[in-house]
């Protein structure tokens, strides 16, 4: 047999057993894309003087992927787009294109008695998570207890609700009430030891910073509760003394379905974190406070959505530090199509600062939302 042919036949025997092996998968492809035409008007007001101004910007997000059941124990799902709940800035020179990234990248295995799932995986905030986000993605230089404005922009704007990790889960009851427990674990921050030169003295241990999350959902009947507990160990770490400093939340969200047109939501968390053990002198005593509620009702040819969010951040290390941020978002998603949505909406930032003569800040948003998907 020629090399050629020999090159065929083997070519042939793999697509034959790859054609039979993909017989079995399951493949369900999706996406959608997103357009808004976006106003703000933002206020500036110190007590003394104000300043406000418009700006009108286009915005694009996108996301596709494809979720794929291997058997009745086996499922993977990948997704890519680009920053999808923050949506990119349009400009002639970008032209629509901004950063792309993997949204979902894991496989999960569940035999019935537990599950695993690891990769970039599905990662929720029940209340916790958003205060502290943005601690976790280094802001204000990485200062523990940066709580920020969680109201404003939490974990669903800034990871569009995944990271990279493993979460373990069991189901603790079944029947009417449903009960699990679910650990999700994620190096935050890598640090590395260093072996010096002389062998005979150990190195000083320099930990990386670990997430680690705890759920618990419930659910009973039209009732949904997910108790969440996350934390951080190794916040920060001084590897010197060999003391670390770390940051914990804890909180619940719910959600009852009154009816099959109405929905209510709500959402509380409780952060803190200092640097008692890796500051000289403690500088950060930090606590904040988040709370949301919210609901959905469909009316017409679509639905309407309001939700109000608030939360606060405080120093105790120093007088008058405290901010409190305020939300509200209104909108209703008109059906024009089964895939195509048209959505107007609104949305209000508020932040005042506590401090004598600080600053603060309104804005008004006006939005319209096209949004398509397969």
């Amino acid at each position: 047999m020629s090399i050629k042919k020999s090159l065929f036949a083997v070519t042939m025997g793999t697509l034959l057993l790859s054609g039979a092996a993909f017989a079995e998968l399951e493949l369900k492809p999706y996406g959608d894309a997103q357009f808004r035409l976006r106003g703000a008007h933002f206020t500036r007001d110190n007590g003394d003087d104000s300043q406000s101004a418009f700006e009108y910007s286009n915005r694009i997000s996108w996301r596709t992927g494809v979720r794929a059941k291997v058997d009745d124990q086996l499922s993977l799902q990948f997704q890519i787009g680009n920053a999808y709940n923050a949506a990119d800035n349009v400009s002639y020179q970008r032209n629509g294109i901004g950063s792309t990234h993997v949204h979902l990248a894991y496989g999960t295995w569940n035999p019935g008695a537990f599950f695993i799932t690891a990769g970039i995986v599905p990662v929720n905030s029940h209340g916790p998570l958003d205060l502290l986000e943005n601690s976790l993605n280094g802001g204000a230089a990485g200062l523990i207890g940066n709580f920020g404005a969680a109201a404003h922009d939490g974990w669903a704007t800034r990871t569009d609700n995944s990271l990279t990790g493993i979460r373990v889960g069991v189901p603790l009851v079944n029947g009417d009430v449903k009960v699990g427990a679910e650990l999700f674990t994620s190096v935050t921050a890598y640090r590395a030891n260093t072996i010096g030169a002389d062998l005979s003295v150990e190195p000083n241990a320099n930990p990386s910073a670990t997430l680690f999350v705890l759920d618990i959902p419930v659910s009973a009947g039209a009732l949904k509760l997910t108790p969440q507990v996350a934390m951080v160990m190794n916040r920060l770490y001084n590897s010197a003394d060999e003391k670390g400093d770390h940051e914990m939340g804890f909180g619940t969200s719910a959600s009852y379905k009154v009816s099959n047109d109405l929905s209510l939501n709500f959402v509380g968390a409780y952060a803190m974190g200092n640097d008692d053990n890796t500051s000289a002198s403690t500088t950060r005593d930090m606590s904040g406070i988040f709370l949301g509620v919210g609901g959905s009702y469909k009316a017409g040819p679509g639905t309407a959505q309001l939700e109000y969010k608030m939360n606060t951040v405080d120093n105790g290390e120093v007088d008058k530090s405290g901010i409190t941020y305020h939300y509200i978002d209104a909108r209703y998603a008109y059906r024009a199509h089964s895939k195509f949505s048209i959505t107007p909406r609104f949305r209000v930032y508020l932040t005042s600062p506590e401090a004598d003569g600080a600053t603060s800040i309104t804005e008004l948003r006006p939005e319209l939302i096209f949004t398509a998907s397969f």
